[in-house]
């Protein structure tokens, strides 16, 4: 039997439809478990083959996408994963895959509207909430993440993750109270969860619960002793709540099971240091600093050790080197000050203490100190000015006072310096020089009656009452027999003054 001519042609077209539609299918499959086996650089041909072949295939784009993104390739990812959405707009797992990377590159702002654009469609994809949570805390948003948190869990509160995480947002918010009750949930559905427990015991540090950390990085220990930042961090709460002995015997433990662990010599050091044992501290830095030659804590804490041993020229050396490594180092710059203070260098100490000034000026003892070299260098007016900076500081810093009491007393400000050694025993009662200066201001001010009065208060805690008498009988000689006052200008800036 014979086949009609006029027939041929459309069998053989509809045959050849057939085998290609059949030969995409299989590429793109083959792409897919290429991509499912992590063979990256396969899938990408393939799927970059797909594609030539069809352009508007939405989750060919997709897989591509994710290719990419395996292969650090983000920008791309992005551009795949972006061209998915335009072709199919409700590919959520499309969104969720580029706010993830938008996270990673921290454009968050966009991440959010991904993420949010997934949750528009299904307000129960729980992984999206984790990833807007997380950019939300990358934000500092911490209400919105630990509401979008709060979200899974009304999906799922057995969600020992949503707990952990939200706990680490209370944390990030200073909310550790609040963290530790999210531990606490967490721990209840995962109790084998060291990090967990690790994360509680940081959390109780932080509000100086100092037993209860240790009792969680004890379990830590328990559960892995041969952990040694285990150890190191019960160390840190031992250090902490100041057993110090102990802190010492987990750091040894520490430094047993890492002996490069350089922290742990670091702050074995401090411990000995705390204990009156600058000594054997200074060979836990030498150690820490062999280990870390730019650790800059190091040489700070060295250069505390050598000073309380008298040793000032190596202090200096030690602070030398901090400033090489770091030059705005304020604490290098107080504490070489100090350093030449001691062996009597003030101009030296002076500035290094303006430079430190300069370079932090809210701490308060700078100034204190500033002004007490300044003071011996008889330059009362500037000395009266830093120990003010130091006082509006810390309105509350008792040295400042009695310092700038004593400044006040060398300027003529005799009513100046009862006001300020008023205050300083109104808080402390129990300091007789006060006690004994102020009865210089009161004998200048010519009320003789409160001087001996003070004089017996000093007299009480230890002063000799026979040499503080015949002081002030001198004081009160010198104040009869001066001439009339010069004016001298008010060194806080008011109007001249007697």
């Amino acid at each position: 039997m014979r086949f009609s001519p006029t027939i041929t042609p459309l069998v053989f077209l509809i045959l050849a439809v057939a085998c290609s539609t059949t030969a995409q299918n299989i590429d793109y499959e083959a792409a897919l478990e290429l991509k499912d086996q992590e063979r990256w650089a396969e899938a990408l041909v393939a799927l970059e083959t797909v594609l030539d072949r069809e352009p508007e295939n939405a989750e060919a784009w997709l897989g591509r996408g994710v290719v990419h993104e395996a292969l650090d390739q983000s920008q791309l990812a992005i551009n795949d994963f972006s061209e998915a959405i335009r072709l199919a707009p409700q590919m959520t797992d499309a969104y969720s895959r580029r706010g993830a990377i938008y996270l990673k590159r921290e454009q968050f702002e966009e991440a959010v509207a991904d993420f949010t654009s997934v949750l528009d469609a299904d307000p129960s994809d729980v992984d999206s909430f984790f990833g807007r949570s997380a950019v939300y805390r990358k934000l500092e948003r911490y209400d919105d993440a630990i509401s979008d948190l709060g979200e899974i869990l009304e999906f799922d509160s057995e969600s020992d993750r949503a707990y952990a995480e939200r706990a680490a947002t209370h944390g990030e918010a200073g909310r550790w109270e609040e963290a530790i009750a999210d531990l606490d949930e967490a721990l209840r559905l995962d109790g084998d969860n060291t990090g967990y427990l690790n994360a509680r015991a940081t959390a109780h540090g932080q509000i100086e619960q100092y037993v209860e950390a240790a009792d969680d990085f004890s379990e830590v220990i328990r559960r892995n002793r041969d952990d040694p930042t285990a150890y190191f961090k019960r160390a840190n709460a031992y250090s902490d709540m100041g057993d110090q002995e102990r802190a010492i015997q987990d750091y040894d433990e520490a430094i047993r099971l890492d002996p490069e662990y350089t922290e742990a010599y670091l702050l074995r050091g401090a411990s000995y240091s705390v204990l009156g044992r600058p000594d054997r501290a200074i060979e836990d830095y030498d150690v820490a600093i062999r280990l870390d030659p730019e650790l800059i804590d190091a040489y700070l804490f060295r250069g505390t050790s050598y000073s309380e041993l008298g040793g000032h020229v190596e202090a200096v050396r030690d602070y030398n080197e901090i400033l090489r490594l770091d030059p705005e180092n304020a604490a290098a710059r107080t504490n070489r000050g100090n350093s030449y203070a001691s062996v009597g260098q003030f101009e030296a100490a002076l500035e290094d203490f303006e430079e430190s000034a300069r370079l932090d000026p809210t701490i308060p003892q700078t100034f204190n100190t500033k002004g007490a070299l300044y003071y011996q260098m008889g330059e009362y007016k500037q000395a009266a000015d830093d120990f003010t900076a130091a006082i509006r500081l810390a309105p509350k810093y008792i040295g400042a006072y009695l310092n700038r009491a004593s400044t006040w007393l060398y300027l003529g400000f005799f009513e100046r310096a009862v006001g300020d050694l008023d205050f300083v025993l109104e808080m402390q009662p129990q300091i007789p020089m006060a006690y004994v200066n102020r009865a210089v201001a009161y004998t200048m001010l010519g009320q003789d009656e409160k001087a001996a009065d003070d004089v017996e208060l000093a007299a009480g805690m230890g002063i000799n009452l026979a040499a503080a008498s015949e002081f002030l009988q001198s004081i009160r000689e010198q104040r009869d027999e001066r001439p009339a006052p010069t004016p001298i200008r008010d060194p806080t800036g008011g109007s001249v003054v007697p």
